[in-house]
């Protein structure tokens, strides 16, 4: 009786660990050609109207005043959302509404203060993310030295992690005061339409790995923007 016990337990064994065997190597599957990924990348991020982005500035480069936005983007720049800058040393955070041309801001004290969009795109310009000639499609498209590192999850969605490089020319639009060329790294969906998920950028000599982290969501939800009364 003894003897038939063990034997169960021996088979039992074996089976869970080819079934263990099993699963680990369904997840070594054959990477993507990074070229052809970034490719299609970009081919996604032209088909997009609208947006929501949440960006952090884990450090203090110098030439940057942007901390942080986490907001809806429209294609043309209309937007709204909550912001984060650097001024003379003061952290600023508070409400922004962009239709147009026009920009409102609300700080922590007092309403909406009226500016043109100009005056605030050298902090963040909401009009550059969606544009495919200054956004994240021609980051995408100008990404050099790319290679496919490995299938990760942003969340619950599976993505392929994705590194490069991109000069300071092709991603000062929509991280404004980039003074140097940077190191990228994405996470693309895998399945089906091939979104930008997550996005972090490496300055160098930074401190903070990464310097600045976004992930994007809410791919082509509708929303609706008007200026605050």
């Amino acid at each position: 009786m003894a003897g038939s016990k063990v034997a169960l337990f021996i088979t039992a064994l074996v089976a869970a660990l080819l079934a263990m065997t099993g699963c680990s190597s369904s997840s070594n599957e054959k990477l993507p050609d990074a070229a052809t990924t970034l490719r299609e990348a970009a081919a996604a991020a032209r088909n997009l109207h609208s947006v929501h982005i949440t960006l952090t500035v884990n450090d203090d480069p110098p030439g940057m005043a942007l901390r942080g936005v986490d907001g809806d983007v429209a294609t043309g720049g209309n937007a709204r959302g909550t912001l984060r800058f650097n001024l003379s040393g003061a952290l600023i955070e508070g409400e922004f509404v962009v239709v147009g041309k026009t920009a409102y801001f609300k700080g922590p004290t007092g309403g909406f203060q009226t500016l043109s969009a100009e005056r605030t795109a050298s902090i963040y310009d909401s009009s550059a993310l969606l544009d495919p000639q200054r956004g994240i499609a021609n980051v995408l498209a100008h990404t050099t030295a790319a290679k496919t590192d490995a299938v990760d999850n942003v969340g619950d969605v599976r993505a392929y992690k994705v590194s490069g490089k991109v000069t300071k020319a092709v991603i000062a639009p929509i991280v404004p005061g980039v003074s140097n060329d940077v190191d990228v790294t994405y996470w693309l969906r895998a399945d089906g339409e091939r979104d930008l998920l997550q996005l972090w950028l490496q300055l160098p000599n930074s401190s903070a790995n990464p310097t600045v982290q976004a992930t994007l969501s809410n791919f082509n939800k509708p929303f609706t923007v008007t200026p605050p009364s």
